[in-house]
């Protein structure tokens, strides 16, 4: 019996039957990611794997043998430049089908593939390249400058591919045009269930972001939730919007419904809730996963505009669901939103399943997701007590999304109680079986779908002359919902109007991080609240008053 009264023999169950949904037994020595989200469905030449919406309205459609064979061509052109079983290729790329192209690519050769954010700054691109020791890059044009800035930043020197236009730089490589120039024969490995796939970067606390070390099974473990939560059948089609360069992007709305041979949509321009209304409505998609905060925009659209027919389910994750988000959805007439809970390390472990009744409140989720034993602990990873709040900590599961952290192997080892993994998120769980998400038991802060280390913020802040002190927290704004927070202490000698000075904070956190980085709220005061030996209080930090008419 598992701790939260789920048999083991359920638990394997589960498993079992995501198992028997793959093409090969991914304990049998001969198992790939590329083949059984991609090449598995290739024989079907009609049938369709991704749709990539634009901006001015049009549409570009990929089979699952169209991607299939581009993988090969891209997988030959990464041989032809030396590439060998083992290399890391980054994708610095966005919604776009060449994320998937090189993802794929990755795969089938045995290399490994390092996704990136396109809205990292350059320090955040080089950082992650040097981390990983990648060995080429392809990049879209429109983030090519920031790559070259990191390269010379960090004396970086690897193959780079760029993506339109067909005009590349010096030194750099026409992505499409070598593909043009190959047959589609590039090498297929043998690679096995534990294999390395995939080098994630996951934003930490404190140093370097920790790079999720991720094996050809990491979409496996999210197969429970691509089932039970968002529930495709055969004649759906899942609107993905979250970003490939994460892990619920890539993986549990990305490869993991691939494996289920279901169709996707992704949209290549920036969110503008108008547009993403349109592509619901006109390629008719059953399901919708976002972040709660694109929901609190969309929510006006909806209202004005109807709720498309095709819709069937609403699924959303990467920060907290408010009341009032689900409320004001709800009221449009769509489909009651599906919160869902997961970590890069482990998978998605909560979420409102199919079947069940979702439950009103921020955080509230009801249900463990099918194969995952999750209970909640203290930090010894013993159970609290019913009715108590705990760390969310769940049993190592029979497929895990990471393996280990490459650059920090003793703070992956830390996160374990034996072969219980502890997160750092609190929670409790309800008499009638939900969980409520409380919040992070670190300083992690969530805004608009990212976890953002106040670290990585605060270093770029201290970069001001101006900046004696700071300190970066989450904070809850009544419209934007989570956004960063910046506490400013002024060097004394400085008199720069703070007007000016707050602008010129938020552009260089949205220079050295990414605008998804920049505090939307800076707050200005004589000192920090420490502790006697100097360390920050960021819970006495949070709770310190926002001054009414500064900051926003």
């Amino acid at each position: 019996m598992s701790l939260d009264g789920a048999p083991s023999s359920t638990l394997t169950g589960a498993w079992h039957e995501i198992e028997s949904l793959l093409d090969r037994d991914p304990f049998g020595g001969d198992f790939n990611t590329a083949h059984e989200i991609c090449t598995r469905y290739a024989s079907d030449p009609n049938r369709l794997a991704l749709t990539v919406r634009h901006e001015d309205g049009s549409a570009d459609r990929w089979t699952y043998r169209e991607l299939d064979r581009l993988a090969a061509k891209a997988a030959r052109v990464f041989a032809d430049a030396g590439l060998k079983r083992g290399d890391r290729v980054a994708g610095l790329l966005s919604r776009q089908v060449e994320s998937w192209i090189t993802a794929l690519a990755v795969w089938r050769s045995g290399l490994v593939y390092v996704p990136l954010f396109g809205g990292f700054a350059p320090d955040a691109i080089g950082l992650r390249l040097d981390a990983a020791g990648v060995r080429a890059v392809v990049v879209d044009h429109a983030y090519r400058s920031a790559l070259a800035e990191a390269q010379s930043r960090y004396g970086l020197d690897p193959a780079v591919f760029v993506v339109r236009p067909d005009t590349p730089g010096s030194g750099d490589t026409s992505f499409w045009s070598a593909m043009d120039a190959v047959d589609a024969d590039g090498p297929l490995a043998t690679t096995a269930l534990g294999d390395t796939a995939t080098l994630l970067f996951t934003s930490g606390t404190s140093g370097t972001p920790k790079a999720c070390t991720m094996t050809h099974s990491a979409f496996v473990s999210v197969m429970p939730y691509a089932r039970s939560v968002l529930g495709p059948a055969r004649d759906s089609v899942v609107f993905s919007t979250s970003d490939p360069a994460w892990a619920f992007g890539l993986h549990s709305t990305g490869a993991a419904v691939m494996a289920l041979g279901v169709p996707r949509v992704m949209y290549s321009g920036k969110f503008v809730p108008e547009a993403w209304h349109r592509v619901i409505r006109e390629e008719k998609a059953t399901i919708l996963t976002t972040a709660p905060a694109a929901l609190r925009r969309l929510t006006a659209t909806f209202a004005e505009n109807g709720v498309p027919t095709s819709l069937r389910t609403v699924a959303a994750a990467g920060e907290p669901l408010t009341a009032a988000v689900a409320a004001a959805w709800a009221d449009t007439g769509a489909p009651v939103v599906r919160n869902g809970y997961g970590l890069s390390e482990v998978g998605m472990l909560l979420g409102d399943t199919q079947g069940t009744e979702t439950l009103a409140g921020p955080g509230l989720m009801s249900a463990t997701i099918p194969g995952f034993d999750t209970f909640l602990a203290d930090r010894d990873g013993e159970p609290v007590d019913a009715g108590e709040p705990g760390l969310v900590a769940v049993r190592r599961p029979r497929h895990q999304m990471s393996s280990g952290y490459e650059n920090a192997p003793d703070l992956w080892a830390a996160r374990w109680r034996g072969d219980v993994f502890l997160t750092e998120d609190r929670a409790i769980q309800h008499p009638g079986g939900g969980w409520q998400i409380l919040g992070r038991d670190d300083d992690m802060i969530i805004a608009s779908g990212h976890n953002i280390s106040p670290v990585e913020v605060e270093n770029a802040l201290l970069q001001h002359p101006a900046v004696a002190d700071v300190a970066a927290v989450a904070y809850e704004d009544p419209i934007r919902g989570g956004v960063v927070r910046a506490v400013v202490v002024r060097e004394p000698s400085r008199t720069d109007d703070e007007g000016a000075l707050t602008a010129e904070l938020k552009h260089l956190v949205a220079q050295r991080v990414g605008p998804y980085a920049a505090p939307r709220v800076v707050d200005f005061r004589p000192d920090l609240p420490r502790t006697e030996v100097g360390k920050l209080r960021r819970a006495a930090v949070r709770d310190l008053p926002i001054h009414a008419d500064r900051g926003h």
